[in-house]
């Protein structure tokens, strides 16, 4: 692909190489340049018959002669992947989208090589006086999903997505209300599947608050972007006079419709996002009790509740499933030896990130932070800490 068909899409800034090379059958120029009836418009604005018509243009192209100059080539990948269909289009078609990097703080850092790697600049947030008197941006990052970057701090969150550099403020309710506060956020996209070019910028951000006033560990809120409305869930979990702690792990996965997080009684949190209920599932006696930074959520292979154990160098795979009897438990699927993926002299700390889309787990050593893919059993160094609790990973085309 040639660099002018960048220079020539004001409209897809910014964009990796990565975005196009994860698309073979969509926009792969050989195929492309073989057909002149698939030419379309530069505008961004030109539409596209029908779904069938862009998976014939986009995905199958019959064998003609090719265009006689290099710049049709880019006016025809120009006009196939500034159109508005093309992102869902796109998406349906290679589900998983890539792990661009991480962010660390509020910092990011690409996890690609060259050429394929994202300038750390145009993923970080730069907002002029966003920053405290010691050097440190006011923002925390809470959650990546779907493309979007969750932010926040004391009075407001911010939905920052880098690949398009929307940004949306949304203010945080309750925060004159005393004893009341935020403990963490997810964020949720909507309309992944719709149509409409409008919904690809649709999210929700569901909330968990605190009310010590009222003993109250956490209750829920949502706020929905298509409305600008937060709304309440119903369930709450109140404080219990023996509990040892009330810790919730600030990094969260979504499992199905539904999002959970580690809590420390220990538990997980669940959000049911269609009954908008917040409700507590208790650990089994059949997990042993390592501690909340040893574990993370993760979606099974049917797409069921599990959690991963980080077991001195392996980790354990547990899934959550009912048995003849109806009756629901925990159950040791598997374990994974980690020797052959960590340096024999770096001690396993903790589990520090878990890529939802690509099954792909940070684990933190005493000598950096890993990345591990149990897929194609490969790993390699991504960052050179030695102290942290979590990352945020992002994945987006």
């Amino acid at each position: 692909m040639s660099r002018s068909f960048i220079r020539h899409a004001p409209n897809l800034a910014p964009m990796s190489r990565s975005f196009i090379r994860h698309a073979p059958q969509l926009v792969h120029q050989s195929q492309l340049v073989k057909s002149r009836r698939c030419r379309i418009p530069k505008s961004a604005n030109s539409k596209i018959e029908d779904d069938g018509a862009m998976s014939r243009r986009g995905c199958h192209h019959p064998n003609l002669p090719a265009p006689a100059s290099p710049l049709d080539n880019d006016d025809i990948l120009q006009g196939l992947v500034s159109n508005p269909l093309f992102p869902r289009r796109f998406r349906s078609y290679h589900r998983t989208p890539p792990l661009l990097g991480v962010y660390s703080g509020t910092d990011f850092v690409p996890t690609q090589d060259p050429p394929d790697q994202i300038p750390t600049a145009r993923f970080s947030l730069d907002l002029p006086g966003d920053e405290l008197s010691n050097g440190w941006s006011r923002y925390r990052v809470s959650c990546c999903r779907g493309g979007f970057v969750l932010y926040f701090d004391a009075n407001e969150f911010l939905v920052f997505h880098p690949m398009s550099g929307d940004r949306h403020r949304v203010p945080i309710p309750m925060k004159d209300k005393w004893g009341v506060f935020p403990v963490t956020a997810a964020v949720v996209p909507l309309g992944a599947d719709s149509s409409s070019a409008n919904d690809q910028c649709l999210f929700r951000i569901v909330t968990l608050f605190s009310d010590i006033s009222h003993g109250i560990i956490a209750f829920a809120s949502v706020y929905s972007s298509d409305t600008g409305l937060w709304e309440n869930s119903t369930g709450a979990l109140s404080t219990e006079p023996r509990s040892s702690g009330n810790m919730i792990l600030r990094r969260n996965t979504l499992v199905g419709n539904a999002i959970y997080w580690m809590f420390d009684r220990p538990g997980i949190l669940q959000f049911d996002l269609d009954k908008q209920n917040l409700g507590v599932i208790e650990m089994s006696q059949n997990v042993d009790a390592v501690g909340t930074l040893m574990c993370q959520i993760i979606p099974t292979e049917g797409c069921q509740l599990g959690i991963a154990i980080l077991a001195e160098r392996s980790i354990q795979f547990w899934e959550r499933k009912a048995n003849d009897s109806r009756a629901v438990r925990w159950m040791l699927r598997k374990t994974v030896c980690l020797d052959n993926l960590l340096p024999s002299n770096r001690l396993p700390i903790s589990l520090v990130g878990f890529a939802e889309e690509s099954k792909v787990f940070f684990i933190l050593t005493d000598g950096g932070v890993f990345m591990v893919h149990l897929d194609t059993m490969q790993s390699r160094k991504v960052l050179e800490v030695s102290e942290m609790s979590h990352i945020f990973l992002y994945s987006s085309f």
